[in-house]
């Protein structure tokens, strides 16, 4: 497998009503000191990926797939205990940090109305 970057990421885009197109989009970069840049190597597809999760349908364009692993390819300067080359895997939804789910770690019990614009079928990610 080559280690060199992609020029842009290509994404399979699932769209309301349950069409499909294919995309490509821009490589990421670090705009944050916490971010993490990683280029993903495996990439699961889970129910959500259908389009629809509980209540929610998509309704807006959905890039699939968010269960990943992959390499890191570059650090924010205040991003400690992950470096280039780190192998890692990546949880899909981010804790909003103020309800009491995600105060007190529960984060997986937090309820959330909508699934992520985009998602990691991309080889490159911001994390």
């Amino acid at each position: 497998m080559s280690t060199l970057q992609p020029s842009v990421n290509r994404a399979l885009v699932l769209h309301p009503g349950g069409t499909f197109t294919h995309s490509e989009r821009r490589i990421p970069t670090i705009e944050s000191d916490r971010d993490v840049l990683v280029r993903v190597v495996a990439t699961g597809l889970c129910g959500s990926d259908h389009g629809k999760l509980g209540r929610y349908e998509v309704a807006q364009p959905v890039i699939l797939a968010h269960e990943s692993s992959g390499v890191i390819v570059a650090t924010g300067g205040n991003v400690h205990g992950l470096k280039f080359n780190d192998r890692v895997a990546l949880k899909p939804r981010n804790p909003c940090n103020v309800c009491p789910y995600c105060r007190s770690g529960r984060y997986n019990l937090y309820t959330f109305d909508s699934l992520e614009s985009h998602c990691i079928m991309e080889k490159l990610l911001l994390v």
